[in-house]
């Protein structure tokens, strides 16, 4: 009957307006390849579909007319559920073209970059199913194995600082006391050089100078050695002519 299948034709469009489309609809411009899949459902959602009223009509022209009616109201409930489920299939294709790309630019991104290289091996093989949910989970894989790569290196790259800095303040510390130490020996020796001694002789010697008598042009002793013999007065019988002889000089 025309009711039956006006009513059936509905219930199919209602289900995807209420399943798939409605899903599809929560999806936005940036989660798809081409922004206008998602414009093109919004537009398809927003057709007002016909009201079913069923048949009531109480004569044969009334019914045919109810008939006819029922008939155009399935065939537009059909043509547009199919609309509308082409419509949803755009998106999703769309979305996970989107999917497949960003996942593409993941892999080649992280190359190099992951703690385990089986997390990249995972994505490159749901890529190529181009399966979104595989594709999902290898993506936090490889996110959590970069995030994991990068904390390691951050925290060995610490350590290395930490080690070179000891290593610099060591060195430092060691130059200071090297310093220290010369400074103290250079104040030591200044200390210990800066008097003098004097070793006093008991006379000079050089030209004719010796202990407490005076060696050199005649003299010695308490005597007089010259070039003439002199011969003292005698002590006794008055004063006597002191002669002085010119002989030859002794000496």
């Amino acid at each position: 009957m025309a009711a039956d299948g006006a009513r059936g034709a509905a219930n199919d469009y209602n289900a995807v307006v209420n399943g798939q489309a409605a899903d599809a609809s929560a999806v936005t411009v940036d989660q798809v390849k081409d922004a206008r899949t998602v414009d093109a459902l919004a537009k398809a959602l927003k057709t007002t579909a016909p009201e079913y009223e069923g048949c009531l009509a109480g004569s044969k022209a009334g019914l045919d007319e109810a008939t006819s009616k029922l008939d155009r109201q399935a065939a537009w409930y059909k043509t547009h559920a199919a609309s509308l489920g082409k419509a949803v299939k755009a998106v999703e294709s769309s979305r996970l073209d989107r999917t497949v790309e960003d996942a593409e630019k993941l892999l080649a991104d992280s190359k190099g970059r992951v703690a385990d290289e089986k997390t990249r091996s995972m994505l490159e093989q749901a890529i190529k199913d181009r399966d979104a949910d595989a594709i999902g989970e290898a993506v936090n894989a490889v996110d959590g194995s970069v995030k994991a790569k990068a904390k390691a290196d951050a925290d060995a790259k610490a350590r290395r600082e930490a080690e070179e800095k000891a290593q610099a303040e060591q060195e430092a510390q060691a130059a200071a006391d090297a310093t220290a130490a010369q400074a103290q020996a250079q104040q030591q020796a200044q200390s210990y050089g800066g008097g003098y001694s004097y070793g006093g002789g008991t006379g000079y010697t050089g030209g004719g100078y010796t202990g407490g008598g005076y060696t050199g042009g005649g003299y010695t002793g308490g005597g007089y050695t010259g070039g003439g013999t002199y011969t003292p007065p005698a002590t006794g019988g008055g004063n006597g002519g002191g002669s002085a002889s010119s002989g030859p000089i002794s000496g």
